[in-house]
C-alpha cells in the first residue's frame, strides 16, 4: 500500500476487504482522507432514553399512566440491512486502531467538517471517529482508495 488513501463506503456495490496491509518502517505514514459518511457511521454509542415500563400515578381522583425510561447505548449501525455496507461499517473501529497506533494518519477537509455539523445523531459516546486525531487534508494531493483497494 503506497501513497495516500481515501476511505469511503461503496454503498453496497463492492466488497469490503480486511485492513491488514503491511506498512514498512521506512515508508512515510499513510494519509487516509475521511469523508462525511465515514464520520456518520462511526457514531456507534448513542445514549438514548428508552421506555422501560409504565407506572400509574394517583393524583387525587385522577390516575395517570406515566412512562418510566432507562438510559441505554444504541448503535444505529445494527439496523443496517445491506450486508456489504454493514461489513464496511464494522471495519471502522479497525481503521481507528490503525490511526491510534500511528500506522496511518487521518486527514479531513474543512468542508467535510462543515457538512458533518448537520448530520443527526452525532452525539456518540465514542466521539468523532472513535476519538482519533485528524490532520488537515490538502486539496490536489494524490488520494487512493483504502476500503476497495
Amino acid at each position: 500500500m503506497t501513497g495516500n488513501c481515501h476511505v469511503r463506503f461503496l454503498g453496497g456495490n463492492g466488497a469490503a476487504r480486511p485492513l491488514t496491509y503491511p506498512i514498512l518502517k521506512k515508508q512515510k505514514m499513510q494519509k487516509v482522507y475521511f469523508d462525511t459518511n465515514i464520520i456518520k457511521f462511526s457514531a456507534t454509542e448513542l445514549r438514548r432514553l428508552v421506555p422501560k415500563k409504565v407506572e400509574p400515578i394517583v393524583w387525587g381522583d385522577i390516575v395517570i399512566d406515566s412512562p418510566i425510561y432507562d438510559i441505554k447505548s444504541i448503535n444505529p449501525n445494527e439496523k443496517i440491512k445491506n450486508d456489504i455496507l454493514r461489513k464496511e461499517a464494522d471495519l471502522l473501529p479497525e481503521i481507528a486502531e490503525l490511526a491510534k497506533g500511528n500506522t496511518i494518519k487521518l486527514v479531513i477537509h474543512h468542508e467535510t467538517l462543515l457538512e458533518s455539523w448537520g448530520i443527526p445523531n452525532m452525539d456518540s459516546m465514542s466521539g468523532k471517529f472513535y476519538n482519533c486525531d485528524f490532520g488537515d487534508a490538502i486539496l490536489g494531493t494524490s488520494i487512493g482508495i483504502l476500503v476497495d483497494n
